[in-house]
Protein backbone atom coordinates (compact mmCIF):
# COMPACT_ATOMS: atom_id res chain seq x y z
CA UNK A 1 0.00 0.00 0.00
CA UNK A 2 1.33 3.43 -0.96
CA UNK A 3 1.80 6.20 1.56
CA UNK A 4 -1.07 8.31 0.22
CA UNK A 5 -3.42 5.32 0.42
CA UNK A 6 -2.37 4.69 4.00
CA UNK A 7 -2.90 8.31 4.90
CA UNK A 8 -6.39 8.24 3.37
CA UNK A 9 -7.26 5.08 5.31
CA UNK A 10 -5.88 6.69 8.45
CA UNK A 11 -8.14 9.72 8.00
CA UNK A 12 -11.22 7.54 7.44
CA UNK A 13 -10.42 5.35 10.43
CA UNK A 14 -9.83 8.33 12.66
CA UNK A 15 -13.06 9.97 11.52
CA UNK A 16 -15.01 6.78 12.21
CA UNK A 17 -13.48 6.41 15.65
CA UNK A 18 -14.31 9.99 16.56
CA UNK A 19 -17.84 9.62 15.21
CA UNK A 20 -18.57 6.52 17.25
CA UNK A 21 -16.90 7.95 20.32
CA UNK A 22 -18.98 11.12 20.08
CA UNK A 23 -22.27 9.23 20.31
CA UNK A 24 -23.24 8.53 23.94
CA UNK A 25 -25.11 5.30 24.68
CA UNK A 26 -28.90 5.67 24.65
CA UNK A 27 -30.41 6.71 27.96
CA UNK A 28 -32.89 4.35 29.60
CA UNK A 29 -36.52 5.27 28.99
CA UNK A 30 -38.30 7.12 31.82
CA UNK A 31 -41.15 5.42 33.64
CA UNK A 32 -44.36 7.17 32.63
CA UNK A 33 -47.82 6.41 34.00
CA UNK A 34 -50.32 6.38 31.15
CA UNK A 35 -52.37 3.99 29.07
CA UNK A 36 -50.29 2.41 26.31
CA UNK A 37 -46.92 3.61 27.72
CA UNK A 38 -44.01 1.28 28.37
CA UNK A 39 -43.81 -0.46 31.67
CA UNK A 40 -41.03 -1.02 34.17
CA UNK A 41 -39.95 -4.27 32.53
CA UNK A 42 -39.57 -2.54 29.18
CA UNK A 43 -37.47 0.18 30.82
CA UNK A 44 -35.17 -2.38 32.37
CA UNK A 45 -34.82 -4.20 29.08
CA UNK A 46 -34.04 -0.89 27.37
CA UNK A 47 -31.27 -0.22 29.88
CA UNK A 48 -29.82 -3.65 29.27
CA UNK A 49 -29.86 -3.11 25.50
CA UNK A 50 -28.19 0.29 25.94
CA UNK A 51 -25.40 -1.26 27.96
CA UNK A 52 -24.87 -3.90 25.29
CA UNK A 53 -24.82 -1.22 22.58
CA UNK A 54 -22.33 0.84 24.57
CA UNK A 55 -20.06 -2.18 24.99
CA UNK A 56 -20.24 -2.95 21.25
CA UNK A 57 -19.41 0.60 20.30
CA UNK A 58 -16.43 0.62 22.64
CA UNK A 59 -15.15 -2.58 21.05
CA UNK A 60 -15.48 -0.99 17.60
CA UNK A 61 -13.62 2.11 18.81
CA UNK A 62 -10.82 -0.04 20.25
CA UNK A 63 -10.50 -1.92 16.97
CA UNK A 64 -10.41 1.33 14.97
CA UNK A 65 -7.78 2.81 17.29
CA UNK A 66 -5.68 -0.32 16.83
CA UNK A 67 -6.03 0.05 13.06
CA UNK A 68 -4.98 3.72 13.29
CA UNK A 69 -1.86 2.72 15.25
CA UNK A 70 -0.99 0.07 12.67
CA UNK A 71 -1.41 2.56 9.81
CA UNK A 72 0.77 5.12 11.58
CA UNK A 73 3.47 2.49 11.98
CA UNK A 74 3.28 1.60 8.29
CA UNK A 75 3.52 5.27 7.30
CA UNK A 76 6.67 5.71 9.40
CA UNK A 77 8.19 2.64 7.76
CA UNK A 78 7.37 3.98 4.28
CA UNK A 79 8.86 7.36 5.15
CA UNK A 80 12.09 5.70 6.28
CA UNK A 81 12.17 3.62 3.11
CA UNK A 82 11.70 6.79 1.04
CA UNK A 83 14.66 8.45 2.77
CA UNK A 84 16.79 5.37 2.10
CA UNK A 85 15.60 4.98 -1.50
CA UNK A 86 17.84 7.69 -2.95
CA UNK A 87 17.95 11.32 -3.91
CA UNK A 88 15.28 13.90 -4.49
CA UNK A 89 16.23 17.06 -6.36
CA UNK A 90 14.90 19.99 -8.39
CA UNK A 91 16.10 20.70 -11.90
CA UNK A 92 15.49 22.85 -14.93
CA UNK A 93 16.73 23.29 -18.48
CA UNK A 94 16.33 26.19 -20.89
CA UNK A 95 17.64 27.80 -24.05
CA UNK A 96 17.49 31.56 -23.47
CA UNK A 97 17.57 32.75 -27.08
CA UNK A 98 15.87 32.06 -30.40
CA UNK A 99 15.74 34.01 -33.63
CA UNK A 100 12.00 34.47 -33.50
CA UNK A 101 11.85 35.72 -29.90
CA UNK A 102 15.36 37.07 -29.42
CA UNK A 103 16.16 36.80 -25.68
CA UNK A 104 13.37 34.81 -24.08
CA UNK A 105 11.30 36.13 -21.15
CA UNK A 106 12.63 39.63 -21.78
CA UNK A 107 16.06 38.41 -20.61
CA UNK A 108 14.69 38.83 -17.06
CA UNK A 109 17.17 37.55 -14.41
CA UNK A 110 14.33 36.49 -12.09
CA UNK A 111 13.10 34.13 -14.82
CA UNK A 112 16.55 32.52 -15.13
CA UNK A 113 17.54 31.95 -11.50
CA UNK A 114 18.76 35.49 -10.81
CA UNK A 115 21.09 35.59 -13.84
CA UNK A 116 20.12 37.22 -17.13
CA UNK A 117 19.52 34.69 -19.86
CA UNK A 118 22.20 36.28 -22.02
CA UNK A 119 24.77 35.87 -19.24
CA UNK A 120 24.33 32.11 -19.26
CA UNK A 121 25.59 31.95 -22.85
CA UNK A 122 28.45 34.46 -22.88
CA UNK A 123 30.84 32.70 -20.51
CA UNK A 124 29.67 34.62 -17.42
CA UNK A 125 26.83 32.51 -16.02
CA UNK A 126 27.72 29.95 -13.35
CA UNK A 127 26.20 28.19 -10.35
CA UNK A 128 27.52 30.65 -7.76
CA UNK A 129 25.59 33.51 -9.37
CA UNK A 130 22.15 32.01 -8.77
CA UNK A 131 20.00 34.04 -6.41
CA UNK A 132 19.64 32.95 -2.78
CA UNK A 133 16.06 34.29 -2.85
CA UNK A 134 13.90 31.20 -2.44
CA UNK A 135 11.08 32.76 -4.46
CA UNK A 136 13.44 33.20 -7.43
CA UNK A 137 14.58 29.59 -7.00
CA UNK A 138 10.96 28.39 -6.83
CA UNK A 139 10.31 30.20 -10.10
CA UNK A 140 12.96 28.31 -12.03
CA UNK A 141 13.16 24.93 -10.27
CA UNK A 142 9.67 23.68 -11.07
CA UNK A 143 10.72 20.15 -12.01
CA UNK A 144 11.26 17.47 -9.38
CA UNK A 145 13.50 14.45 -9.94
CA UNK A 146 14.24 11.24 -8.11
CA UNK A 147 17.33 9.08 -8.23
CA UNK A 148 18.72 6.00 -6.58
CA UNK A 149 22.43 5.94 -5.86
CA UNK A 150 22.93 7.41 -9.34
CA UNK A 151 20.83 9.58 -11.63
CA UNK A 152 20.77 10.78 -15.24
CA UNK A 153 19.24 14.24 -15.08
CA UNK A 154 19.56 15.10 -18.76
CA UNK A 155 21.19 13.39 -21.75
CA UNK A 156 19.94 14.87 -25.01
CA UNK A 157 20.90 16.10 -28.46
CA UNK A 158 19.62 19.54 -29.47
CA UNK A 159 18.97 20.72 -33.01
CA UNK A 160 18.59 24.32 -34.15
CA UNK A 161 17.98 25.96 -37.50
CA UNK A 162 19.90 29.22 -37.75
CA UNK A 163 20.54 31.87 -40.34
CA UNK A 164 24.27 31.57 -39.77
CA UNK A 165 26.62 29.71 -37.46
CA UNK A 166 27.36 32.96 -35.67
CA UNK A 167 23.74 33.26 -34.49
CA UNK A 168 23.79 29.98 -32.59
CA UNK A 169 23.04 30.14 -28.82
CA UNK A 170 23.22 27.08 -26.58
CA UNK A 171 21.22 25.84 -23.61
CA UNK A 172 21.68 25.20 -19.90
CA UNK A 173 20.68 22.49 -17.41
CA UNK A 174 20.79 23.06 -13.65
CA UNK A 175 20.22 20.68 -10.73
CA UNK A 176 19.56 21.82 -7.16
CA UNK A 177 20.05 19.47 -4.23
CA UNK A 178 18.87 20.50 -0.77
CA UNK A 179 20.95 18.57 1.76
CA UNK A 180 20.45 18.54 5.53
CA UNK A 181 23.41 17.96 7.84
CA UNK A 182 21.97 16.57 11.08
CA UNK A 183 25.29 16.80 12.97
CA UNK A 184 27.28 19.64 14.53
CA UNK A 185 30.26 19.14 12.21
CA UNK A 186 30.81 19.72 8.50
CA UNK A 187 30.59 16.57 6.41
CA UNK A 188 32.23 16.11 3.01
CA UNK A 189 30.20 14.73 0.13
CA UNK A 190 32.19 13.81 -3.00
CA UNK A 191 29.85 13.43 -5.99
CA UNK A 192 31.10 12.21 -9.37
CA UNK A 193 29.20 13.56 -12.36
CA UNK A 194 29.27 13.91 -16.14
CA UNK A 195 28.85 17.37 -17.58
CA UNK A 196 29.02 19.21 -20.90
CA UNK A 197 30.11 22.70 -21.92
CA UNK A 198 30.77 24.65 -25.09
CA UNK A 199 31.97 27.97 -26.41
CA UNK A 200 30.70 30.63 -24.01
CA UNK A 201 28.85 27.95 -22.04
CA UNK A 202 30.32 26.73 -18.75
CA UNK A 203 29.73 23.88 -16.38
CA UNK A 204 30.02 24.79 -12.70
CA UNK A 205 29.25 23.82 -9.10
CA UNK A 206 28.43 25.91 -6.04
CA UNK A 207 27.46 25.20 -2.43
CA UNK A 208 25.45 27.86 -0.61
CA UNK A 209 26.40 30.49 -3.17
CA UNK A 210 30.14 29.78 -3.01
CA UNK A 211 31.83 28.70 -6.23
CA UNK A 212 33.49 25.31 -5.88
CA UNK A 213 34.47 24.65 -9.49
CA UNK A 214 33.86 25.72 -13.06
CA UNK A 215 34.97 24.25 -16.36
CA UNK A 216 36.40 27.47 -17.73
CA UNK A 217 36.07 28.31 -21.40
CA UNK A 218 37.49 25.20 -23.16
CA UNK A 219 34.93 22.98 -24.83
CA UNK A 220 34.13 19.59 -23.27
CA UNK A 221 33.82 16.09 -24.65
CA UNK A 222 31.06 13.54 -24.18
CA UNK A 223 33.14 11.79 -21.53
CA UNK A 224 33.86 14.91 -19.45
CA UNK A 225 33.42 14.16 -15.76
CA UNK A 226 34.82 15.17 -12.41
CA UNK A 227 34.66 14.22 -8.73
CA UNK A 228 34.50 17.09 -6.25
CA UNK A 229 34.70 17.16 -2.43
CA UNK A 230 31.88 19.40 -1.20
CA UNK A 231 31.76 20.64 2.40
CA UNK A 232 28.23 20.54 3.83
CA UNK A 233 28.01 22.69 7.02
CA UNK A 234 26.59 21.26 10.23
CA UNK A 235 23.14 21.95 11.67
CA UNK A 236 21.56 23.42 8.55
CA UNK A 237 20.06 22.69 5.15
CA UNK A 238 22.48 23.54 2.33
CA UNK A 239 22.01 24.07 -1.39
CA UNK A 240 24.34 22.26 -3.80
CA UNK A 241 23.90 23.47 -7.39
CA UNK A 242 25.30 21.82 -10.52
CA UNK A 243 25.24 23.54 -13.92
CA UNK A 244 25.87 21.93 -17.28
CA UNK A 245 25.50 23.46 -20.74
CA UNK A 246 25.36 22.37 -24.35
CA UNK A 247 28.61 21.05 -25.72
CA UNK A 248 30.51 21.74 -28.94
CA UNK A 249 28.27 22.44 -31.92
CA UNK A 250 28.49 20.76 -35.30
CA UNK A 251 26.68 21.91 -38.44
CA UNK A 252 25.99 19.03 -40.86
CA UNK A 253 23.95 21.35 -43.08
CA UNK A 254 24.29 24.99 -43.95
CA UNK A 255 21.63 26.11 -41.47
CA UNK A 256 21.53 23.17 -39.04
CA UNK A 257 23.29 23.09 -35.68
CA UNK A 258 23.56 19.94 -33.57
CA UNK A 259 24.96 19.58 -30.07
CA UNK A 260 24.38 17.63 -26.90
CA UNK A 261 23.85 18.36 -23.23
CA UNK A 262 24.46 15.98 -20.34
CA UNK A 263 24.34 16.00 -16.55
CA UNK A 264 24.48 12.69 -14.73
CA UNK A 265 25.72 11.37 -11.39
CA UNK A 266 27.56 8.06 -11.18
CA UNK A 267 29.80 5.99 -8.88
CA UNK A 268 26.98 5.82 -6.25
CA UNK A 269 27.36 9.56 -5.75
CA UNK A 270 23.83 10.05 -4.46
CA UNK A 271 24.32 7.64 -1.56
CA UNK A 272 25.06 10.36 0.99
CA UNK A 273 27.49 9.90 3.89
CA UNK A 274 26.04 9.26 7.35
CA UNK A 275 24.67 12.46 8.86
CA UNK A 276 23.46 13.89 5.53
CA UNK A 277 20.01 13.51 4.00
CA UNK A 278 18.18 14.94 1.01
CA UNK A 279 15.18 17.16 1.70
CA UNK A 280 12.64 18.71 -0.65
CA UNK A 281 11.71 21.94 1.10
CA UNK A 282 12.13 24.46 -1.69
CA UNK A 283 8.37 25.11 -1.82
CA UNK A 284 8.35 26.41 1.76
CA UNK A 285 11.97 27.41 2.46
CA UNK A 286 12.80 31.04 3.30
CA UNK A 287 15.92 33.08 4.01
CA UNK A 288 19.30 33.06 2.30
CA UNK A 289 21.93 30.44 1.64
CA UNK A 290 22.30 29.66 5.36
CA UNK A 291 18.75 28.27 5.45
Amino acid sequence: MKANQLIFALIIAGFAANTFAAKPPPKPAQDVVCDGCVGTTDIENGAINSEKLSTGLQQEINQLNELVNQLQTQILILEEQTLDAGAIYRWTTFTPYSHGLSWHLNNDPDMHGGVAGSSWTNGVGEAALLSSDKEVLRTIFTRKGYGGKNAVIINEVHSQTVLSIFEYVGGVAIALFRIKNTTNQEIYWSPSFYYSCGTGLRASVAVNGTSIWDSGTPECTGASNITLPLSIPGNQVSSAIFVSSTGPAIHPGSNIILNGIQLAFFNDSLALPAGLEFVDDIDSATGGWDQ
